[in-house]
This record gives structure tokens, sequence and C-alpha cells, in this order.
């Protein structure tokens, strides 16, 4: 039997601000750091991947391809997990500002998060590819969406 090298957990966040509009958005996604960091402190194998989708598209959040330099990291709190949860909040704020016409927000596309989805798998598959031999790697899918 193959050796486990730790679990994959990959967040699919719906950022439509449509959907948002009169929930916290922001109390959602904090919530959804916690669950992401106490999987990272788990077990140092595990592994964390968050994507972002949109009317404009799906966006790759976390990891990143630029490397983020975090300042000071507050007392108490572990470094790894403050440059993990600033990527991801920056590149949610990037995303969320570069899509600022309010007539593209109107426009609501139930395909995204089928492409949001299949970004996911595929991320798990390539990840699972890149295993040596025998080796496995457990793969799970959260999915934050608010419906109407």
């Amino acid at each position: 039997m193959g050796d486990s090298v730790g679990n994959l957990l990959v967040i699919v966040i719906d950022l439509h601000p449509v959907w948002w509009a009169n929930h916290c958005l922001t109390e959602v996604v904090q919530s959804s750091l916690v669950l992401a960091n106490a999987h990272l402190l788990q077990n140092p194998l595990n592994k964390l991947s968050v994507y972002g989708y949109m009317n404009t598209g799906v966006y790759k959040l976390y990891p990143s391809e630029e490397e983020l330099v975090v300042g000071d990291s507050t007392a108490g709190k572990f470094e790894g997990f403050d440059v993990v949860n600033t990527t991801i909040l920056m590149k949610m704020k990037d995303v969320m500002l570069e899509c600022d016409d309010p007539e593209e927000h109107r426009q609501l596309d139930g395909s995204l998060l089928s492409g949001a989805l299949i970004n996911a798998l595929c991320h798990c598959n390539v990840m699972s590819k890149n295993l040596a031999i025998g080796n496995t790697l457990h793969s799970r899918i959260l999915v934050l969406k608010r419906f109407p």
C-alpha cells in the first residue's frame, strides 16, 4: 500500500458581488481562512489551494505565482498563516476591483461554478500525478456559494 503525502484542500469561493450584496462576504472568507489554517496545521504535508470565480472568470487566489512578503506578524500568530491569509485576501481584493462595471455584475452565468470546479478537479489531478509512484494524495473540494 502506498504512503500518504498529506491531504489537499481546494476551496472555491463565489466572488460575485450581486450574491453577496446584502450579506457579509468577509465573515464567510474569514471563517474559511480559519478552516484552511486548521487544515495546514493538522499535518505539515497538507496542501491548500484557493480559487475564486465571478462573472469575468475563474481566478487562482492561492498559491500565488508571486511571493508575498508580509511585514510585522501579530503576536501569537504563525507567520505561515499570515502569508496564506494575506495572499488570499489581497488576490480577492484585486479580482473584485478588476471588475468595476455594474452592468457586468448583473450578468449571471451559471456555468461559472462548473468552470471553477473543473479548475479545482484539474488541480487535484495535477497534484496527484506529480507524486512518486505508490504515494497517494487525498483531495477535498469546498465550495462557498451564496444562493438567492
